[in-house]
């Protein structure tokens, strides 16, 4: 059943991640409110309380609007967030959860990131979320009675049913009949169940933070773009298509294509450490890659 009075107060509910998150938020046990945004940003309930936690998933990605810039990312994932998180602070609020970004750290690395690792974005969309970032802990070290109430999630690129943009376009890379030049694309990178995701968000809601801000939240399993391409076949009964072409070639045909963020996200490494998450907050994930993956190919077909 139920508890009216544990109660998540959501935006960005309509997107991938908002609608996982309300629904195994409800069938976890928490209430559940979407708040909507307008003109001004984002409206909290008249009757929030002491009882609520704000998951604040709203947002926009570069590109999400034709001709959007880095102003108008900041204006919404930074300048926004801020003016949402004051007004959960004042009115009481247990938590407010953010969803930033790993970008904020970059998109490649050779080393596992860290919490404390320097903010390095390498694109509009990162510079959005570490701007945020920044104007979130200047607001709680202004005002240190709000301290061990803020979370800042920093995902790595989010997967399960009802994905779109780039890991849909693995899926239809890892069925098709047409052969790919990536089987040196070998670098570990991190992913996030969708499923992961959400079982974390109503975790960091209610456990003690201790004097931590920043959590870094991925799967178990660190695999490369050729693992989950060859994995994602295989539970479709395929083998992926994958021929090497080496990865200096494959970097400057994309420049010169003016896709070189793109190429970099698949053949370079972004490992992400979950030290600071696991040891303060006591948590692992609980779903496989491997299942979640099924899960992904079991919904895919309905999208062709």
């Amino acid at each position: 059943m139920n508890d009216a009075r544990r109660r998540l107060l959501i935006t960005g509910a309509s997107g991938f991640i908002g609608g996982h998150l309300c629904r195994n938020a409800v069938a976890s046990g928490w209430g559940v409110e979407v708040c909507q945004r307008d003109a001004q940003g984002y409206a909290l309930p008249e009757d929030v309380g002491a009882d609520d936690v704000v998951v604040h998933l709203g947002g926009m990605a570069h590109g999400q609007v034709p001709g959007t810039d880095l102003v108008a990312l900041i204006e919404v994932n930074a300048q926004q967030t801020l003016k949402l998180f004051t007004a959960s602070m004042q009115a009481g609020v247990r938590r407010f959860v953010w969803l930033s970004s790993i970008k904020a750290l970059g998109d490649s690395s050779a080393t596992p990131l860290k919490e404390c690792d320097p903010l390095n974005p390498g694109d509009d969309y990162g510079r959005s979320k570490a701007q945020g970032e920044q104007m979130l802990l200047q607001a709680l070290q202004a005002q240190p009675q709000w301290a061990g109430r803020l979370a800042i999630v920093r995902p790595p690129l989010v997967y399960g049913p009802g994905v779109g943009a780039n890991f849909l376009a693995m899926a239809r890379w890892a069925t098709s009949t047409w052969p790919l030049p990536l089987a040196g694309a070998d670098a570990p990178r991190a992913w996030l169940s969708v499923q992961n995701l959400t079982d974390f968000i109503q975790h960091v809601a209610t456990a003690d933070l201790g004097r931590q801000v920043i959590f870094h939240v991925c799967d178990a399993e660190q695999t490369s773009v050729r693992g989950m391409l060859r994995s994602m076949a295989q539970l479709t009964g395929r083998s992926a298509r994958l021929f090497t072409l080496p990865k200096a070639v494959l970097l400057f045909v994309a420049r010169v294509a003016g896709r070189e963020a793109q190429a970099q996200r698949l053949l370079l490494p972004l490992p992400v450490s979950m030290q600071a998450t696991t040891s303060q907050l006591n948590w692992q994930p609980p779903i496989k890659q491997a299942d979640a993956l099924a899960e992904v190919m079991t919904w895919f077909p309905t999208q062709n």
